[in-house]
């Protein structure tokens, strides 16, 4: 079992069938916090077709952002070590089953987010129970804290930048009462 790996080699998703991976950081007790603002899910099921000329047509995954409505920064669970051989720092962070919002176009994965300070201290604190630890990754993030959009396919490239690549299409808003 290995994690899922983004482009550049570093792990992004930290959960296979339910196990954390990265047991050796976890022993290690190499916890951290990983801020983010949003994430972006891809709808696989659901995919759309692009004319790309007169008779080329491409077919893409539809892209969702999700963020806090509050839309402040947040804290997702994460991992870290040091690669000797590549002489780098990486780290991953864990995911859960998805909440009920994010369900509605991504059936597979949701990071663990760590919305109190109380969440937060306990995941770095390296003498809390390792079993609480994989506790608060359990359950997803309550889905009424939440909302997600469509955004555009440019965002599946690495080379497209702006706030035009997160801008939300028209009527695509999602939330859960």
């Amino acid at each position: 079992n290995t994690p899922e790996f983004t482009a550049k080699g570093l792990p992004v998703n930290d959960r296979k069938n339910g196990n954390w991976m990265y047991y050796h950081a976890f022993e290690k007790k190499q916890f951290c916090l990983i801020p983010i603002r949003a994430f972006v899910e891809f709808d696989k099921e659901n995919r759309e077709v692009q004319l790309k000329t007169k008779t080329a047509v491409k077919e893409f995954s539809v892209p969702y952002l999700t963020e806090l409505r509050t839309k402040k920064l947040a804290c997702v669970a994460g991992l870290w070590e040091y690669a000797e051989d590549e002489r780098q720092y990486r780290f991953t962070f864990g995911t859960t089953e998805p909440n009920d919002l994010v369900r509605k176009f991504h059936h597979d994965r949701f990071p663990v987010f760590l919305l109190s300070k109380e969440e937060q201290r306990l995941w770095l604190d390296p003498d809390a129970p390792v079993e609480e630890k994989i506790r608060m990754g359990l359950a997803p993030a309550r889905s009424d804290l939440f909302q997600s959009w469509r955004v555009s396919e440019k965002i599946n490239k690495a080379q497209n930048k702006g706030p035009e690549v997160i801008e939300k299409v028209a009527g695509s808003l999602i939330q859960v009462a």
